[in-house]
C-alpha cells in the first residue's frame, strides 16, 4: 500500500524528481510549461484526488505544443489531452484533478 505521505501530487512529484536524478536526468520543476528552455521538453503530472481510488498520470508536450499521453496498456494518444487543463479524464470512471506539476527535463 501506498504511504498517505505520496498519495499528493507534491509527493509523487518528489519521487519522480529523485528518480530522474538517481538515473542521471537533468530534471526542475516548473510553475509553467513556458518555462522550459530550447533544450528542454516538458512532462505534465496530475493524480486523482478520490479517496477511494489513488493513481497518478503523465502527459508530455510535443514541440509542436500539442500533448502526448499513455493510460495503461492502451495505446498512446496525440493531442487528446491538454497538459494545462484544470482536469483530465481517465480510462473509465476517475479523473485526474490534483492541481499539476511540471517538470522540464532535458534533452539527451
Amino acid at each position: 500500500m501506498v504511504s498517505k505521505e505520496y498519495r499528493t501530487v507534491s509527493g509523487i512529484a518528489a519521487l519522480v524528481e529523485a528518480d530522474m536524478i538517481k538515473n542521471g536526468r537533468e530534471v526542475r520543476i516548473v510553475n509553467s510549461p513556458d518555462e522550459a528552455k530550447e533544450n528542454e521538453y516538458i512532462v505534465a503530472l496530475k493524480t486523482t484526488t478520490s479517496p477511494i481510488f489513488f493513481d497518478y498520470h503523465f502527459a508530455r508536450r510535443l514541440s509542436d505544443g500539442t500533448w502526448a499521453d499513455k493510460q495503461g496498456v492502451s495505446a498512446s494518444r496525440w493531442n487528446k489531452i491538454d497538459g494545462t487543463a484544470l482536469v483530465w479524464d481517465g480510462p473509465f470512471f476517475w479523473q485526474y484533478n490534483s492541481e499539476t506539476v511540471f517538470f522540464a527535463v532535458k534533452e539527451n
